[in-house]
């Protein structure tokens, strides 16, 4: 992940599988600033992994009466529309990004275009089947 201030250009990179040798890929775009996730303003929210403590930390301080302030987090919006937070990928200047796309098509990985949207909605989906089955 990059906090550079000057970095304008980004790529960003859902996940890879080694077993599968897969990249899914979710493109270029630009970086919009660092931004509170929690603030409907810079929707969508983000999912998975720290994404899910952000709720929590406002609401813990709130219980303890101690004054919140937002956690920051990198918002990037993509060529294709989307947002994607810095907290749901990898993520950097969209050159260096470029050349790891390549050394892992060198290594023989397939780069998959895919969505953020998507992504959430299988993750939140598949969070509200767990849920269903405890």
């Amino acid at each position: 992940m990059s906090r550079i201030a000057d970095v304008t250009r980004i790529g960003a990179i859902l996940s890879g599988d080694h077993e599968t040798r897969t990249i899914n890929f979710l493109g270029y775009g630009v970086y919009d600033g660092d931004r509170d996730p929690l603030d409907p303003a810079n929707a969508p929210l983000p999912v998975g992994g720290v994404a899910e403590i952000y709720p929590d930390l406002e609401k813990i301080a709130r219980e303890n009466g101690i004054e919140y302030h937002p956690h920051l987090n990198p918002r990037l919006k993509l060529d294709n529309g989307e947002v994607a937070w810095g907290c749901e990928c990898w993520w950097g200047d969209e050159d260096a990004v470029k050349a790891q796309l390549e050394k892992y098509k060198a290594a023989g990985y397939t780069i998959v275009e895919t969505s953020m949207a998507k992504s959430r909605d299988e993750y939140r989906q598949k969070k509200e089947v767990k849920h269903a089955d405890s």
